[in-house]
């Protein structure tokens, strides 16, 4: 190496450069970094806490056979970078089954409303219904107008009936597709979590 070895004890070896100490551990691992006063015995004040300045070209500045530092910070800001990344996509993925589930558990609170209303209207039609068959039975000439009415009311109620039929059919189908929909976001989040 071009670097000067400095001392070694305790498992840290020291080597100098540029007037400045730079400090490693038996695996080879940077430590710190000191000003260099001209004594290689003596550490002095701790140097510099600053990345930028402390690591500039550390592949120059410590030697072919030192390993490289530069590299290993890049390797931790992607990884870190790659982790905060991953935490956004949690919150977001969260607020998504959040924003999922709400929207299933209404559209389960409007099914229930519709089927509700169609259980009334079905009620009303069968009355509608059985009064529409008694007056046929008893009705002149004169009932002809109020058998009209009614008939026209029943129909109507039969065309809310095919309605409300339409609307439950939606949403069951918009339910099961939220159902598809959790389902995939479950299993993704899954594969996040293996990743």
């Amino acid at each position: 190496s071009k670097d000067m070895l400095v001392a070694q004890e305790n498992d840290l070896q020291y080597s100098i450069k540029k007037k400045k100490v730079f400090e490693w551990n038996k695996d080879g691992q940077h430590q710190a970094v000191f000003n260099w006063d001209g004594h290689p015995e003596r550490r002095v004040e701790y140097w510099a806490n600053d990345e930028e300045d402390v690591f500039h070209d550390t592949e120059d500045e410590m030697g072919e056979d030192s390993p490289s530092i530069r590299s290993l910070q890049m390797r931790l800001k992607e990884a870190l970078k790659r982790e905060e990344q991953l935490e956004q996509l949690l919150v977001s993925s969260h607020s998504t089954a959040i924003r999922l589930q709400s929207t299933r558990d209404e559209t389960m609170e409007e099914k229930g409303r519709l089927q509700r209303q169609l259980e009334e209207s079905t009620r009303e039609v069968e009355a509608v219904k059985k009064r529409a068959e008694s007056a046929e039975a008893e009705l002149s000439l004169r009932d002809e107008k109020s058998a009209h009415e009614l008939e026209e009311k029943f129909i109507e109620l039969q065309h809310r009936y095919g309605d409300m039929r339409k609307k439950v059919k939606t949403l069951e189908a918009e339910s099961e597709e939220w159902k598809r929909k959790e389902d995939e976001w479950k299993k993704e989040k899954k594969e996040w979590e293996w990743n």
